[in-house]
């Protein structure tokens, strides 16, 4: 059988805990040859977060690629394929109409009756944690807001990154905030996406401009 993997960390921390890309990578392939499986592709998304499937644009093209073939997609755990019950069960959906299948490294789940039960009890269990954990890093991020005015954990605003618990300017971000201001002058949200588009410059994880995105740089502090 045809084997994908996907891996994904959303976070530097996340990396030093022993789940980086690698790791999960070496896991993976492991998994495929005890399994017999062929290992054809890899998929990998650095610092995406799981709450949101339309920002991952790599998970979508591991489903697309493993439909195409009726293979397997095997990731490390679920938390990396997924943080709530509803994406979870959208993913497994997509896999078994396409006649594809899933296949966790750490987690015993199948096709059949009680795999798919027990899949719907461990996603369940992923976005409980996912949950807890999110109550923490609110609470972490309130006490440094009111310390040093911005927060430290989580995705930065556009244009900044943290280093050494201290926010910084990322240049070459700078320079397109800078860039999307001044064109905003003249053009739309719109027409400023497109203009990035056609340009070859790309948003933070590699995806498209889009008006939205465009808007919310330009109202950013």
């Amino acid at each position: 059988m045809k084997a994908f993997a996907y891996t994904r960390v959303s976070t530097a921390r996340q990396a030093d805990e022993g789940l980086s890309l690698d790791v999960q990578a070496d896991r993976v392939r492991l998994f495929c040859l005890f399994k017999g499986w062929e290992l054809v592709e890899s998929f990998e998304e650095r610092g995406a977060s799981a709450t949101s499937l339309s920002r991952r644009p790599m998970l979508e093209r591991a489903i697309q690629a493993v439909c195409q073939s009726k293979g397997v997609l095997v990731f490390y755990d679920l938390s990396r394929l997924a943080r709530n019950t509803a994406d979870a069960q959208d993913i497994f959906k997509r896999i078994e109409a396409c006649g594809a299948q899933l296949a966790s490294v750490t987690e015993p789940f199948d096709s059949t009756a009680a795999g798919k039960l027990l899949f719907d009890m461990m996603s369940a269990f992923a976005a409980f944690d996912s949950r807890q954990k999110g109550e923490k890093i609110a609470g972490s991020n309130a006490k440094t807001v009111k310390r040093l005015g911005y927060r430290t954990n989580g995705e930065q605003p556009y244009g900044f990154t943290i280093t050494n618990g201290r926010r910084e300017p990322v240049p070459a971000e700078q320079a397109i905030i800078a860039r999307i201001r001044s064109l905003s002058r003249s053009l739309s949200n719109a027409a400023i996406a497109d203009l990035l588009n056609a340009e070859g410059l790309r948003a933070r994880r590699g995806g498209l401009w889009r008006p939205g995105t465009v808007w919310r740089i330009r109202k950013q502090k």
